[in-house]
């Protein structure tokens, strides 16, 4: 049986492992107030656990949540992980350099501490043309580190990345005396 999995702030920083390197997500985001709606809430103060159901929308900044269920832990009021679930949770957001960036899966967590953030099940991380697929997918936020598969090598992991092109500037043709 599942148990309930951790994912956000972090999760806003997810990008898919690009040619270029990883980008992180707007900047700005952290520090933008988190707006939460559902169906259904419960707050469990003396827990530090709130739990909210039914067509869940999570927003902070630029980073658009969607999930059946999304599940926020927190230990001394600071946030200690987040968890999603659904037919397909999603993100998406932005990074400072204007890329967008696409994750889905049926389970996400983030876990404030190690900075980590785990898609499970079906998961997707697309950043532009860029895709990275398997059925657990593991992104180290603090040294930008993306893990996927498991170690007995039972998952298959497929990733997709398009070279980024250049328009290759060619010297205007001069004029030359005849």
């Amino acid at each position: 049986m599942w148990h309930a999995k951790p994912w956000l702030y972090g999760l806003a920083a997810l990008t898919l492992l690009a040619t270029a390197g990883p980008a992180a997500a707007l900047t700005s985001d952290r520090s933008q107030p988190i707006r939460i709606q559902a169906d259904r809430v419960t707050l469990d103060e003396a827990r530090g656990v709130s739990v909210y159901e039914g067509r869940v929308h999570l927003t902070q900044g630029s980073l658009k949540l969607t999930a059946d269920r999304v599940q926020v832990f927190t230990a001394e009021k600071k946030l200690s992980r987040i968890e999603a679930e659904g037919d397909l949770a999603v993100l998406e957001t932005q990074t400072d350099d204007g890329r967008e960036v696409h994750a889905e899966s049926r389970r996400m967590e983030f876990r404030a501490a190690e900075r980590t953030v785990i898609l499970l099940e079906q998961a997707r991380l697309t950043q532009g043309p860029n895709q990275f697929a398997s059925e657990r997918i593991v992104y180290d936020l603090e040294h930008a580190i993306v893990n996927a598969g498991d170690k007995s090598g039972g998952q298959r992991v497929e990733v997709v990345i398009v070279p980024e092109t250049k328009e290759e500037s060619s010297p205007a043709p001069q004029d030359t005396p005849q």
